[in-house]
């Protein structure tokens, strides 16, 4: 059975936002990006060119910690329009970002002759730096090159504008500029991860935008063992209590297969390598409430070899 880390030694931004914005175009340039938003024919699905970035990015100028995606849509006036979405994910300045993003239009131009338009979202924490150009001149003669940008820093001094939001991603940018905030944190950041989880549950969002929000804050907002533990008890004692059943971590992370390897996850951060034979007997069992209340058990067991008692995996 393959393990995951019992914890995260670093923030991951990219691949949640990457994967947010596959799922939830619309809405998110409805919020960076108004304008684009409204000029574009919905009725028309986006087709996203990942092969066509593909090819243009080998060895090309992306970071380490960006997203980029290229996108295929159609406006209202019947035209085409190829929109290069790239999210800088450093938390540190870059002096080339802006020449980065120009060769990436030029490379898409070069490649397939095609118009290009950049949109950028800066997800750094640095105030003031926000490049939306580049270009030279000389005695007249030259380029330039302009992108649309939306920095997430700027939105820390609109707190009540993104709680009064209805749009999905005005969670999504809370919870980024929180997890970037709470770094050495991990209590403060349990308290906001639960609450942008009930604000998503009673916001009047759609559902479907309410689980890819969920998915996007389990893996984004990393918690250490005991405190994810506490959080699953919240929330299914929210979901309890409100009597709203939404697809929480355990079900989207893989139900049973899922609860297994957080076991083994806790267990590795107290002692250290769990022992094959442990891991095996754990792959027997295939009753979930046997596995959470092992889960549970093992933040604070003695020993190991203590968690599988026969009192416990014995219950139905």
């Amino acid at each position: 059975m393959a393990r995951r880390p019992a914890v995260r030694q670093k923030d991951q931004y990219d691949s949640p936002w990457k994967t947010l914005i596959d799922q939830m175009l619309p809405p998110f340039l409805a919020f960076f990006f108004p304008m684009v938003y409204k000029d574009i024919d919905w009725d028309k699905p986006p087709v996203f060119l990942d092969k066509e970035l593909q090819k243009i990015s080998r060895d090309g100028p992306g970071g380490p910690n960006t997203v980029d995606k290229l996108v295929k849509v159609w406006l209202l006036n019947g035209t085409q329009v190829w929109l290069n979405l790239h999210i800088e994910l450093q938390s540190q300045y870059e002096k080339d970002f802006a020449k980065r993003v120009f060769r990436y239009q030029e490379r898409i131009w070069d490649r397939y002759e095609h118009p290009v338009v950049s949109l950028v979202v800066l997800a750094d924490d640095r105030e003031g730096w926000k490049p939306d150009s580049y270009g030279f001149e000389h005695w007249g003669a030259g380029i330039t090159s302009r992108f649309l940008v939306s920095k997430l820093l700027e939105w820390k001094g609109r707190w009540d504008e993104l709680e009064q939001s209805q749009n999905p991603f005005s969670v999504a940018v809370m919870s980024h500029l929180k997890t970037m905030e709470t770094r050495n944190d991990p209590s403060e950041r349990a308290k906001w991860r639960f609450q942008f989880f009930r604000r998503l549950c009673q916001g009047g969002f759609l559902r479907e935008h309410v689980v890819e929000m969920l998915r996007f804050m389990d893996w984004l907002m990393v918690l250490p063992p005991d405190l994810e533990l506490e959080h699953h008890a919240l929330v299914e004692e929210f979901e309890e209590e409100s009597n709203m059943e939404y697809v929480t971590s355990w079900q989207r992370r893989g139900a049973l297969q899922s609860t297994r390897e957080d076991i083994v996850a806790v267990l590795d951060e107290r002692w250290g390598e769990v022992s094959p034979s442990l891991v095996a007997e754990l792959d027997g069992i295939d009753d979930p409430v046997v596995l959470k209340r092992l889960l549970r058990r093992a933040v604070t067991v003695n020993r190991p070899e203590e968690l599988l008692n026969e009192e416990l995996t014995g219950v139905a």
